[in-house]
């Protein structure tokens, strides 16, 4: 499970202009524009999904044996600005977001 804070997401939301959504809120269930797979352009939130993408992208991984290893402590910077971070989020696949969920990860952003 990946922890951040709340107030890390604020941080990005002014960063990028654009309101995060949290799963449990509900908002935007219906509707195409929170996926990953839209353009950032015609994004009108950005969701889990997008931030574990940039993490995924920022970090290096250690290979063990074909495996990636994460420790349980990542420090990542926050984005510079929404055209960095939407290059990060972009350049991941959305299967390779597994490995976030299968690790106990606490992020700190600087």
């Amino acid at each position: 499970m990946l922890k951040i804070k709340r107030t890390d997401l604020a941080v990005i939301e002014d960063i990028i202009g654009i309101t995060y959504v949290s799963p449990v809120s509900g908002e935007g269930r219906v509707c195409l524009a929170e996926e990953i797979e839209v353009r950032p352009e015609f994004l009108e939130t950005f969701n889990k999904k997008h931030v574990q993408a940039y993490i995924l992208d920022q970090i290096r991984f250690e290979r063990n044996n074909g495996q990636k290893l994460i420790p349980s402590v990542i420090k990542i910077p926050y984005p510079k600005d929404s055209v960095s971070f939407w290059n990060s989020v972009f350049k991941i696949k959305p299967t390779d977001l597994n490995i976030l969920t299968e690790n106990s990860i606490t992020v700190s952003f600087f």
